[in-house]
C-alpha cells in the first residue's frame, strides 16, 4: 500500500496552512488598529456600534458595542450626523464632516469624521466605516487666532493657499498673488469677473450659484470641490473653504475664499479605489475557486475575508502613514499611503529596512529601535521635512512572554496645525506691536473679573509711577489701586463698559503724584457677540487742565474788553480740542516692498479711495515725489534697535490744498530679527496747525493788549503820585505857614489845643504819603520822580526816553538834576542802588 497522501488529506492540510497564514496577518492588521491615533468604529445599516479600535471617553468596548452611534452624538449635531450618513449611501462613496461631542467631564471635544462604506460583492453598502481624527486642538488654536484680531485672521489664515475675496453676487473683489501658481492667472485678471467663469464644469457652476444664494440668507463657513478652468485649459481639481465676512452689525459684506490644489490628492484616491477594485476582483476570483469546498470551509473563509477588508480598508482609508517592522527595522507591513509616498508598491517595501528611507527614519534616529526593545515603551518625536511638518509614533507589540516581537508605527502630516500655531503667534505680535505703537497713550484690556488681559509699557510704568504696583497679567486692576477714591472711580467706569457702552471719561489719578487722564473705555465681545472684558485707551492730559485752570485765573484778573478778547480765544482753544479728540487715526500696513496689506475705512476715506483699489498698490504713490523720498529716508532709518520714527509733513491735495499729516511708523521683525512689514498710523493735523496759528495770532494781539493796559496802569500810578505829591505840596506851601502863624499869634489855650489837635490829625493824614515818598525826594518835580522810580526798577535812558516819549538827552538831563537834589554829584554812588536803598 502506498504511503503517499490522499487527495483530501492535502486539500485539508492546504486548508490549514491558509488559514493560519491568514490569521497571522490578521494578527499584524489588528497591531496596527488597536494603536491608530484615530478613533476607529464599524457600525451597521441601523447605526449601531458594532466595533471600537479604543477606548472611547472613559467608557469600556463593553459599553459602546451595541448601543446607537447617536447616543454619543449632541442633540443639535444628530442632523448633520445623518445627512452625511444618508450621502454616503446614495453615493456609496466616503463622506466626512466636523461634529462636536461632550464629554462625561463636560468638556467639549472637536472631531473629523470620515465615513467609509463597505460594499458586499454585490455593491451593496454592508456596513460603515467611521475614522474620528481629533482635531480640538486645531479648533481651540482657531478661535484664539479669531479673537486675537478678527481682521487680521482673515488675512493671516493662510499662506501657501490662495486667497480670493467675491462679493454677495459672486464678483472677485481681490485675488492673492498664489492664484497664479493655481490657476496660471495673475491677480489683475480674475478681479472684477464671476467667480463662476472659471468653473471648466457646468454643473458646478450651478451648484455654486445656489450655494451663494442659500449663505446669503444664513451665512455660514463650509467647503466645495469643483474642476478649476486655467490659462492652460487644463482642469485642476480644486478644493474651496469659504468664510462669510460679517459687518459691526452682523450684515453680510462679502465671502472669502481659501483655494487649494487637491489633483494630487484625487489623484491618490482615484489610486486608492483602483486598488481597492483589484482586490475585490482578486477576492470574487478566489471565491470562484473555492466555490466546491465544503459549506464550513465557504462559512470560515468567508469570514475571514470580510476580517481582512475590514482590516485593510481602515488601514489603508487612513490619510497617515502606517507600518509594521521587526524588531531590527525589517519592513513586513505597510498602508498603500505610505507605499505611495516613498514610490513603491506594498510588496517591494517587505524585506527592506526603515533605514533604507530617511522620511521616516535617519541618523538621528538610530538609537530609536534599541530604546524600544529596551524599555518596551511607545516613542514619539516631531521632524521637518522639505518644507513639511511631520509627528511620528513607534510602539512595541509584545509575544505572551512580555518580549519585543515586532514595532509598529504611524506618522501625521502636522503642516497645517503649524501653520495654524505660527499664524496665531504672528496675530499675538502683531497685537502687542499694536498696543505699544500710539506714543503717550495707555493701553490695557481686562476680563469680566477686572483681571489684566493686556497692558502696555506706559500703562505698568503708570501704575508704578502712581501707587508704587508691579502689575502682571491676571491680577485685578482693582487691587492694584490704592487711593479709595481712584478705584471707585474706575470700577464704576468698567462697570457701564461691562454692560455695553463705550464712554470717555476725565479722572485725577495718583497715589503718590495726582495727574488728570483721559480714557476711552469699550467692551471686548467674542464672535457670539458676548462681552468678555474692557479695552481701555487713556491718555495723560495734566498740563492741558493746568493751563486750562491758568487760563482762567488769567481771565479773572483782566478788565472787562480783555476777558471778552480771552473769551473767544478760549472758544477757538476748545474748538480746536474737540476737532483733534475727535480726528480719525488713518491706519495701515505693507510689506517691505511698500504694497498695502491692510488699510481701515478711516485711511479709504481720508485718501478716497476704495479698499479694493488700495491693497496690493504702494503706500507711497499715495504722496508726492517730493514727499515720496522724504518719507522713504524715514523708513530706510528703522531697524530692530529703532523700530519706530514720527514726523509731521505739509502735502499738496489733488486740488491744490495744503494739508498737514502727522505720522508714525513702526517696523515689526521676526524671531530671526527679519524684517516681515511695516504698520503706520497717521492723523491729519491740518486743523491743528491753522488752530495754533491763530492762537499765536491770538496771543500777540493779547501781549499787545496787556501792554496797552500795563501803560494805563503806569499812568493811573502816576496819577496818583502827582496827586499825592501836590497834595504834599500844597499842605507844605499853603497849610502848614498859616499854622506856624496861628502858633505864634497868642491864641487862647483851648483854641491853641485844638490847633495842635489840627496839625496833629493833619500829619496823620499825610503819613501815608510821607511813607511812600522819601523826604529827600520832596524837592524833586513830579516829572524827574517818574524818571527815578524807572531807574530804580532797572531801565536805562533809552527805554526811559521810549517809555516817556522825549529823546535820550532830556533823560540825561533830568538824571544829573536828580543826583544834584540828591547830593549825588561827584560821588561814584550808583543811583539806582541809592534809590533802592532809599525804600
Amino acid at each position: 500500500m502506498s504511503n503517499k497522501p490522499t487527495f483530501e488529506e492535502l486539500e485539508h492540510e492546504i486548508e490549514k496552512l491558509n488559514k493560519a497564514l491568514f490569521e497571522k496577518k490578521q494578527d499584524k492588521w489588528s497591531s496596527l488598529v488597536e494603536n491608530s491615533p484615530y478613533h476607529i468604529i464599524v457600525i451597521d445599516l441601523d447605526y449601531n456600534i458594532q466595533y471600537t479600535n479604543v477606548t472611547v471617553d472613559g467608557l469600556a468596548t463593553e459599553n459602546v458595542v451595541g448601543k446607537s452611534m447617536l447616543e454619543f452624538v449632541q442633540p443639535d449635531q444628530h442632523q448633520i450626523t445623518l445627512d452625511c450618513f444618508e450621502r454616503v449611501i446614495k453615493s456609496c462613496k466616503s463622506d466626512q464632516f466636523e461634529n462636536r461631542f461632550i464629554t462625561n467631564a463636560g468638556k467639549i471635544l472637536w472631531f473629523d469624521v470620515r465615513i467609509v462604506p463597505e460594499l458586499n460583492a454585490q455593491g451593496s453598502i454592508i456596513n460603515f466605516f467611521c475614522y474620528l481624527k481629533n482635531i480640538t486642538r486645531e479648533k481651540l488654536a482657531n478661535k484664539k487666532l479669531l479673537q486675537s484680531d478678527k481682521k487680521n485672521r482673515l488675512l493671516l489664515s493662510s499662506i501657501n493657499d490662495a486667497i480670493v475675496r467675491i462679493s454677495t453676487t459672486g464678483k472677485i473683489l481681490y485675488a492673492s498673488p498664489k492664484v497664479e501658481n493655481i490657476g496660471g492667472f495673475l491677480p489683475e485678471e480674475v478681479i472684477g469677473d464671476h467667480f463662476s467663469n472659471y468653473f471648466a464644469d457646468e454643473a458646478d457652476v450651478l451648484l455654486a450659484n445656489k450655494l451663494i444664494n442659500s449663505l446669503v440668507e444664513a451665512p455660514e463657513a463650509g467647503t466645495f470641490e469643483f474642476l478649476l478652468k486655467t490659462k492652460t485649459d487644463k482642469p485642476v481639481d480644486i478644493e474651496i473653504s469659504f468664510t462669510p465676512i460679517l459687518g459691526e452689525n452682523n450684515e453680510l459684506i462679502e465671502f472669502q475664499l481659501l483655494s487649494r490644489d487637491i489633483s494630487e490628492k484625487k489623484k491618490a484616491d482615484e489610486q486608492l479605489l483602483n486598488a481597492y477594485n483589484e482586490l475585490e476582483k482578486r477576492v470574487d476570483e478566489r471565491t470562484k475557486k473555492l466555490t466546491l469546498e465544503v459549506e464550513e470551509r465557504k462559512l470560515a473563509e468567508g469570514t475571514l475575508r470580510k476580517r481582512k477588508r475590514q482590516l485593510n480598508s481602515l488601514i489603508n482609508a487612513t490619510a497617515d502613514f502606517a507600518f509594521l517592522i521587526s524588531s531590527n527595522g525589517t519592513f513586513l507591513a505597510t498602508n498603500e499611503t505610505l507605499a505611495n509616498r516613498l514610490g513603491m508598491n506594498k510588496e517591494e517595501l517587505i524585506g527592506k529596512t526603515v533605514f533604507d528611507f530617511p522620511l521616516i527614519f535617519n541618523e538621528s534616529r538610530l538609537d530609536l529601535l534599541p530604546t524600544i526593545n529596551s524599555t518596551k515603551n511607545p516613542v514619539q518625536w516631531n521632524d521637518e521635512r522639505d518644507g513639511r511638518f511631520f509627528e511620528h509614533s513607534a510602539f512595541p507589540i509584545l509575544d505572551d512572554n512580555g518580549d519585543v516581537i515586532q514595532i509598529g508605527g504611524f506618522s501625521r502630516d502636522i503642516t497645517d496645525y503649524k501653520k495654524t500655531e505660527d499664524a496665531l503667534k504672528k496675530s499675538i505680535a502683531f497685537l502687542k506691536s499694536s498696543i505699544e505703537s500710539p506714543s503717550g497713550m495707555i493701553i490695557l484690556g481686562i476680563d469680566t473679573d477686572y483681571k489684566y488681559l493686556f497692558f502696555n509699557k506706559r500703562h505698568k510704568k503708570g501704575m508704578l509711577d502712581a501707587y508704587g504696583k508691579e502689575i502682571a497679567i491676571g491680577m485685578s486692576i482693582l487691587d492694584s489701586i490704592t487711593a479709595d477714591q481712584d478705584r471707585g472711580a474706575a470700577k464704576k467706569d468698567f462697570d457701564l463698559a461691562l454692560a455695553g457702552n463705550s464712554i470717555t471719561s476725565i479722572h485725577e489719578y495718583g497715589a503718590n503724584f495726582q495727574a488728570y487722564y483721559e480714557t476711552v473705555y469699550g467692551p471686548i465681545v467674542d464672535e457670539n457677540d458676548e462681552i468678555i472684558g474692557v479695552s481701555a485707551f487713556s491718555s495723560d492730559i495734566t498740563e492741558r487742565m493746568q493751563a486750562e485752570n491758568d487760563l482762567k485765573k488769567a481771565h479773572d484778573k483782566l478788565e472787562v474788553n480783555v476777558e471778552e478778547q480771552t473769551m473767544e480765544l478760549e472758544f477757538e482753544s476748545i474748538k480746536y480740542r474737540a476737532l483733534v479728540e475727535d480726528m480719525p487715526a488713518l491706519n495701515c500696513r505693507f510689506n517691505p516692498d511698500g504694497e498695502l496689506t491692510f488699510v481701515d475705512n478711516d485711511f479709504c476715506k481720508y485718501f478716497n479711495k476704495t479698499q479694493e483699489s488700495l491693497i496690493g498698490n504702494y503706500f507711497f504713490k499715495l504722496f508726492s515725489k517730493e514727499n515720496q523720498k522724504h518719507i522713504i529716508n524715514h523708513y530706510k532709518s528703522l531697524n530692530k534697535q529703532n523700530p519706530v520714527v514720527s514726523y509731521d509733513q505739509k502735502v499738496a491735495s489733488d486740488h491744490g490744498e495744503v494739508r498737514w499729516q502727522q505720522w508714525t511708523h513702526r517696523a515689526l521683525f521676526n524671531k530671526e530679527d527679519n524684517l516681515i512689514e511695516y504698520q503706520s498710523m497717521g492723523v491729519d493735523t491740518t486743523d491743528h496747525h491753522l488752530t495754533q496759528q491763530k492762537s499765536e495770532e491770538k496771543a500777540i494781539e493779547f501781549q499787545e493788549l496787556n501792554a496797552a493796559l500795563n501803560v494805563l496802569l503806569k499812568k493811573r500810578q502816576q496819577d496818583k503820585e502827582k496827586f499825592e505829591e501836590d497834595i504834599l505840596s500844597s499842605i507844605r506851601i499853603l497849610i502848614k505857614p498859616l499854622i506856624a502863624k496861628l502858633k505864634n499869634s497868642n491864641l487862647p489855650k483851648n483854641q491853641t489845643n485844638i490847633l495842635g489837635i489840627l496839625e496833629s490829625n493833619l500829619n496823620e493824614i499825610i503819613s501815608p504819603f510821607t511813607r511812600k515818598l522819601s523826604s529827600k525826594y520832596y524837592n524833586l518835580s513830579p516829572t524827574e520822580i517818574q524818571i527815578a522810580n524807572l531807574i530804580k526798577h532797572g531801565k536805562t535812558s533809552k527805554e526811559i526816553s521810549e517809555i516817556s516819549g522825549v529823546t535820550t538827552r532830556t533823560i540825561e538831563f533830568h538824571r544829573e538834576n536828580i543826583r544834584k537834589k540828591l547830593d549825588l554829584t561827584n560821588k561814584k554812588t550808583n543811583l539806582k542802588t541809592y534809590l533802592l536803598s532809599s525804600e
